[in-house]
């Protein structure tokens, strides 16, 4: 009967990815998971849905050391791997903390660079506005008052007439 890491290492106390890390170390899977020629001899590869897994032997255990030190030491360089990456996970943390401490000083110094800004091209935009209505107003002028003087006054004057 076939069965998975985890299943062969019940009896023993020993979990599925510890179980792994032994039949790695053994010779029976390379460093990404894959059976090495030894492992086909008693390992098969299972698919199931969109995963794959190996399903071993039980003779595999014969194959295996499995002793209590072994194991010991195995958990213990897990362990001390988690604190690694532990650690590295805080450091990260801080340093992306003050990272952004960093730059949410350098934002307000920045934001208020872009508030001058921002009211420069107001200032800017208002004053070219101005300027672009008074060139308008003064070529419109003639026509303005050359059209008041000679259509509405003569219609306002007849208007009055009429009245």
């Amino acid at each position: 009967m076939r069965k998975s890491a985890t299943r062969i290492g019940d009896p023993y106390g020993i979990r599925g990815y510890e179980m792994n890390i032994i039949l790695r170390e053994d010779g029976f899977l390379d460093n990404d998971g894959r059976l090495t020629e030894r492992g086909k001899e008693f390992g098969k590869v299972r698919y199931e849905n969109q995963y794959s897994y190996v399903s071993w032997q039980e003779e595999i255990v014969d194959e295996l050391d499995l002793s209590k030190e072994r194991i010991q030491n195995i958990r213990h360089d897990i362990e001390m791997r988690q604190k690694q990456a532990e650690e590295a996970r805080l450091a990260t943390m801080n340093n992306v903390e003050d990272d952004y401490n960093d730059i949410d000083y350098a934002d307000d110094e920045h934001s208020s660079n872009n508030q001058s800004r921002s009211d420069l091209l107001v200032g800017i935009f208002l004053a070219l506005g101005t300027v672009v209505t008074t060139l308008a107003i003064n070529k419109a002028r003639p026509r303005i008052k050359n059209w008041w003087e000679n259509k509405k006054t003569s219609k306002i004057r007849e208007t009055r007439k009429l009245k």
